[in-house]
């Protein structure tokens, strides 16, 4: 039989000692921590009648650390005889502490108030080493951040043990167990999770692939069900000896080190990730920093949309980390992959069961689903809610609104009501609640201190002394209580999210001066937090505009840049973007707004209005530094051509090509800048009926940025295989995406190129010159094979670079990866199999379903491959067989459509590797 493994805190401790609580705390805390199969005291651990000495004998098999606790005296206690029981061989604190020196696992002596480490002189022979360990303190006056120096401590000597940061969240409190919210939350599991296999095992093929190191993204709309998918993908991933789970924003990148070097299989699952760039960083630095071969490390993000963003993500400090990201699987979620109506029946039985409510009948469902006031969805959040509204409401017999998510709410401030008798809260009415509830949703706070001054300065709370403040955070803690990394933390906020922020604006609605009244007393991350809350509810709620421009008002030099880093994450950003725009003309600070025009993407219409706003204020000033003017002018330009305003786009492209010319004639470093006002010019040229004036100026944009881009490997190409038509989305936002950042990383300004190019092509060919549109196609071709390489072997890029016999080894390294697929026909090849290749590749690869295709007049299954250097190719069969088209995508990024045909690669039975051969690396 083999040993148990060491993954187990084991107590030490005397009963009799009087600092015996000592033990009782740290049990308390480490059970949150890791959970009480992983800590042993024997006072808990073992059970009434059970054979005490085989217990102990087995808590302390499992150790990987054992807490010695010393009080004051704790060498010299004596027994019934008088002498020291610390003498005694038959003493169960020496036998413990003995066993664990001489089987070497971890003692960490725990000093108390006024105790002192035992000398060796003190202590019996076996346990003399014991004076020699590093010990930590845990005192009365200092016991928060002693405890936090102990947890410390713990994932230094066993990093094995930094695994509690992936720990679940804790489960609802016995007051809250039946709150409709907590009946909804994804931790809580209460409807267990159905469906969802292809996502499932397309996020299992990209955990088990081969890197040391990757990234997979899962966006989709609130609602959708990412975090339960990410939990019971993280559930079946420590089935099969992952250490995995959520990482919360309360843990150390230095925790999550200790874990990448612990030799463990590790998959972190990172919530909201459009707020964690920072962090998402810090942790792919301290993981592509390991030693030696370590163990495969998987990075799950999960966000609301695959928007701008992303750009902010991939501009990582270093080449390797900006390809670990670059390369991301990336899975959109869709709504229920099952019935709708058989979800919504299995969620109201399972509630109805976990209420103790009678179990709804298939006549009164009926009813409900044939009501026209029912509106079933697709998220699961709203069909979960409506189930549960459903059966709080005696199966249907509820009032008349619609959403199921508003109806819930109703019930859920019912249960606040109730919950409160059980604190004997003082005057706790309804608008009392709801303030509460809506501060620790609307602001929160790292620690209970920062969201009691919020609550403090609440006018329900006004004059009231802080025992009475106290005793509602309590209760607002019991109700929602804080991160399993918590050690003294404010209560988390109201969710679903969905719930949280229908919440905070009916509370705005009827206290309207509560958002005025806490806003002096807010520090900056809560200022960022109500604006995220606000800004996800004004699509909503046309009164959070309001609200919005009045945060923004308190401190617009401090909080202008905070709002647009919001923005640019928010999956509706209009309503925050219009209140930014609003207060900055309002202001009238030329300075301020130049900032913000540098960050704002003036080629999104959600953000027209206020880049339109930003540079004109900027512009109108006198003075100003003349790199920026010209980048104000350009952007202008982008903005009214992508909404089809050529003649106005025009005149500033003008304006802004002759600035960039005269500074990009001192130097090299304005290169770039000048080539992105050539390409915009051109589209404005062609938009205006010159296109000789517009194939021109982008010959000059490709010259430009080619010198810019500097001497690359040559490599075997056929024009045939490059994609003729300009960049999906129109010419002006193509140009413009690809040069957000144009001073960045090579790749970008390699990806900046291949636009440039396509927009060469139609011109050339329109105006009768074949031979320039065929040099054209082949550099791309080149440009996305030398991506191709130095993806598949970045540690060897700069000897890809520099070409030679360094570049060809690299080179048939990469063909020789074709090996794993068979050349000769066989049955036809599906969309999942060409997938399943390309990521094999190490390519950026997933499936779309029921897209519709441009010309062909239908609709298909996609492969959606996409490359470093020309962003995605949308691969599908037709009646020629497998082809590649140019994806269409919307405003937030995503695919939601094919336009029309490249080229043709193969009959339907051409085999996976030879697809993308003829894709990736044609001859």
């Amino acid at each position: 039989m083999s040993a148990p493994p060491r993954d187990a805190i084991f107590i030490s401790f005397r009963s009799a000692d009087p600092g015996s609580y000592a033990a009782v705390y740290l049990d308390e805390v480490l059970v949150r921590m890791f959970g009480p199969d992983r800590v042993f005291r024997s006072s808990r651990s073992i059970e009434p009648g059970a054979d005490f000495r085989r217990v102990l004998e087995e808590g302390l098999a499992r150790a990987c650390v054992v807490l010695v606790v010393i009080g004051k005296g704790w060498a010299q206690a004596a027994g019934s005889a008088g002498e020291p029981m610390l003498w005694r061989p038959d003493d169960w604190v020496r036998r413990e502490i003995g066993e664990s020196l001489r089987a070497g696992i971890h003692v960490v002596p725990v000093l108390l108030t006024d105790a002192k480490l035992p000398s060796a002189a003190e202590l019996p022979p076996d346990l003399a080493d014991l004076a020699s360990r590093q010990s930590v303190h845990l005192r009365h006056r200092h016991i928060v951040n002693d405890t936090r120096h102990l947890l410390d401590r713990l994932g230094a000597v066993a990093p094995a043990l930094a695994a509690r940061h992936l720990a679940p969240d804790p489960g609802p409190s016995d007051v809250a167990a039946s709150m409709p919210s907590a009946l909804l939350r994804p931790e809580n599991e209460v409807v267990p999770f159905a469906g969802r296999g292809g996502e499932l095992a397309e996020l299992t093929r990209w955990r088990d692939g081969p890197r040391a190191l990757s990234v997979a993204l899962v966006t989709g709309p609130a609602g959708q069900g990412k975090s339960r998918l990410a939990r019971e993908f993280a559930a079946r991933s420590a089935r099969d000896g992952w250490v995995a789970g959520s990482l919360s924003g309360q843990v150390p990148v230095a925790e999550v080190a200790r874990l990448g070097e612990s030799g463990l299989k590790l998959l972190a699952v990172v919530d909201y990730a459009e707020g964690e760039i920072a962090r998402i960083h810090e942790i792919v630095s301290v993981l592509l920093a390991r030693r030696g071969a370590p163990a495969p490390a998987r990075l799950l993000l999960l966000a609301r949309t695959a928007g701008t963003w992303l750009d902010e993500l991939l501009l990582f400090p270093g080449d390797e980390g900006a390809a670990v990201l670059d390369a991301r699987t990336h899975l959109s979620l869709d709504g229920l992959t099952h019935d709708t109506a058989a979800e919504f029946r299995r969620a109201a039985a399972i509630f109805a069961a976990r209420l103790g409510l009678p179990a709804p009948d298939e006549a009164a469902v009926g009813r409900r689903f044939a009501r026209p006031d029912f509106a079933t969805s697709a998220r699961p959040l709203d069909v979960h809610a409506a189930a549960l509204a459903f059966v709080l409401e005696d199966h249907g017999a509820g009032g008349a609104e619609r959403d199921p998510v508003i109806r819930l709410l109703h019930h859920e401030r019912l249960y606040w009501r109730r919950a409160a008798g059980t604190f004997s809260l003082p005057d706790p009415y309804p608008d009392r609640l709801a303030a509460t509830v809506a501060a620790a949703t609307l602001f929160g706070g790292d620690r209970a201190d920062d969201l009691r001054r919020v609550v403090a300065a609440l006018p329900t709370f006004h004059d009231e002394p802080r025992h009475v403040v106290d005793r509602y955070l309590r209760w607002t803690a019991e109700l929602f209580p804080p991160g399993p990394d918590a050690v003294e933390s404010a209560p988390s906020a109201l969710r679903p999210d969905r719930l949280g922020e229908e919440h905070v604006a009916r509370t705005l609605r009827r206290q309207p001066d509560l958002l005025a009244a806490c806003l002096p007393v807010l520090w900056t991350p809560q200022v960022e937090r109500a604006l995220t809350v606000l800004g996800r509810a004004a699509p909503r709620h046309e009164e959070i505009g309001g609200h919005l421009r009045a945060v923004l008002r308190a401190d617009l030099t401090r909080y202008g840049s905070l709002a647009l880093a919001v923005a640019l994450r928010l999956e509706s950003p209009g309503p925050l973007a219009d209140a930014l725009a609003a207060e900055v003309d309002a202001l009238g600070d030329a300075a301020l707004a130049r900032w913000l025009a540098a960050g704002v993407p003036a080629h999104l219409p959600v953000f027209a209005h206020l880049h339109a706003t930003v540079a004109r204020m900027a512009l109108d000033a006198p003075g100003g530094d003349a790199l920026i003017r010209a980048r104000l002018r350009r952007g202008n330009a982008a903005r009214e051509a992508v909404r089809g305003r050529y003649a106005a786009a025009l005149a500033e492209a003008i304006e802004a090509v002759r600035a960039l010319r005269t500074l990009a004639g001192a130097g090299p470093e304005h290169w770039a800048e000048l080539a992105l006002a050539l390409a915009i010019l051109a589209d404005c040229l062609d938009g205006t009926g010159h296109p000789a004036e517009a194939l021109q100026a982008v010959r000059e944009a490709v010259h430009l940025q080619m010198a810019v881009v500097g001497p690359q490997i040559l490599v075997p190409a056929d024009p045939r295989d490059a994609p003729a038509d300009p960049p999906a989305g129109g010419a002006a936002a193509a140009v413009a995406e690809a040069g957000r950042g144009v001073g960045g990383r090579s790749g970008r300004h390699e990806r900046t190129l291949v636009v440039y190019l396509r927009l060469l092509v139609p011109r050339a060919l329109a105006a009768g010159d074949a031979a320039e549109a065929d040099a054209a196609r082949v550099r791309i071709v080149q440009l996305l094979t030398i991506q191709r390489l130095r993806a598949a072997d970045r540690a060897h890029a700069r000897d890809l670079a520099a070409g030679g016999d360094a570049a060809d080894e690299i080179r048939s390294n990469v063909e020789s990866s074709f090996a794993d697929f068979p050349d000769e026909p066989g049955p036809e090849t599906t969309v999942t199999e060409l997938a399943d290749a390309a990521r094999h590749l190490g390519v950026r690869a997933y499936v779309l379903d029921d897209v519709p295709v441009d010309g062909a007049g239908g609709r298909a299954s996609v492969v959606v491959i996409e490359t470093v250097v020309t962003g995605p190719w949308a691969v599908y069969r037709d009646a020629d067989g497998w082809v590649v088209g140019l994806p269409r995508t919307g405003d937030d990024g995503e695919v939601v459509g094919v336009a029309g045909v490249i080229a043709v690669l193969g009959p339907v039975d051409t085999a996976p590797g030879e697809l993308l051969r003829k894709l990736l690396f044609p001859t």
